[in-house]
Formats: structure tokens, C-alpha cells, sequence
């Protein structure tokens, strides 16, 4: 089982065997609605992270079966609805391959919010946004390919990106 909270409402998965069970619940009230709707994740868990913009969470997992790994992306709204989800095999998507180091965007565009992730890759940054119930590459960054790496973390701040790797925290 793992939880994680955001600034509004928090996000968890349990599996066991074949059971599975995720779940949403407010950041201020007690108890939780069980009833998301995500796919049967089948095989091992690899690594699994997910991370939280006011109106999402976003989250993230490898799973390997028969020596494959597939990963996933779900939108998960507070209320517990998947708005959106991706999937993909090893080594055909680079800004899924690294689950960690994302940032959760949401940004105001007329007339509408656009919720969004920045991932670094090897390329640069690019942008993942919810679109229609799907994720699409909103924008790449190739500038930005130089000063990032896929599986440096991503944080977003007031005067520009910061990127944490290993050695050092760069403002960008």
C-alpha cells in the first residue's frame, strides 16, 4: 500500500495478490471514496510515485511482467475520476521511462485551466497535457537540452525551473 497527499486531497493504491484498490480522500475531511477506476495492474511493481497539482494527482508506475516493463500515467481528479492515462513499453517513451522528476503544471488558459507535467528528457524539457480524456506532448523545450537529463527532478518556482540531479540544484 502507498499514499500520497497533496495540498487538497491525497491519492493511494493497495494491491495484494489480485486484489487492488485505489482510492482519493480530502486533504481536511475524514474518510475515503474507493471506488477509481484504474485498470488491473498486472505483474511487479517497478517503482510507482505520484504527484499533485491543486486539481490532480498524477500518477505514475512500472510494472514488469516476463521481463517486460510497461509503464502508466492516470489523471486522477479529487473526486476520483481518471480523466486521462497513457501507457507505454519500455524504450518507446522517453518522458514516461523515468517515473520520477516531474512536475505537476496547471496553467491558466483562456478559457480554461490546462493541467500539465513538465519531464525532463534527454532532449530537453517537454510538456504532457491533458487533452479530451487523453495525453498529448503539448510543447518541447530543445533549448533546455543542454542543462537536463532524463531522471533529473523537475520543480517548478516563481522565477523559472529548478532541476536536481545528483551533483547539483540549478535554477534554469
Amino acid at each position: 500500500t502507498r499514499i500520497w497527499v497533496g495540498e487538497t486531497f491525497g491519492f493511494g493504491l493497495s494491491r495484494s495478490g489480485s486484489m487492488q484498490i485505489a482510492f482519493v480522500f480530502d486533504a481536511e475531511r475524514a474518510g475515503i471514496n474507493d471506488t477509481v477506476k484504474l485498470p488491473k495492474l498486472k505483474g511487479q511493481t517497478v517503482e510507482a510515485t505520484c504527484i499533485f497539482s491543486k486539481f490532480r494527482a498524477w500518477f505514475f508506475i512500472a510494472m514488469r511482467e516476463n521481463g517486460r516493463v510497461t509503464y502508466y500515467a492516470f489523471v486522477i481528479k479529487p473526486d476520483g475520476s481518471v480523466s486521462a492515462q497513457y501507457e507505454a513499453r519500455e524504450g518507446t517513451c522517453s518522458w514516461l521511462e523515468t517515473v520520477y522528476g516531474k512536475c505537476a503544471l496547471t496553467l491558466q488558459t483562456k478559457p480554461d485551466l490546462t493541467h500539465a507535467i513538465l519531464a525532463a528528457t534527454d532532449d530537453g524539457l517537454v510538456r504532457i497535457e491533458e487533452r479530451n480524456g487523453q495525453l498529448a506532448e503539448g510543447f518541447r523545450y530543445p533549448d533546455t537540452a543542454p542543462y537536463v537529463h532524463s531522471g533529473d527532478e523537475i520543480i517548478a518556482g516563481p522565477k523559472g525551473v529548478f532541476v536536481v540531479n545528483q551533483r547539483e540544484i540549478r535554477l534554469q
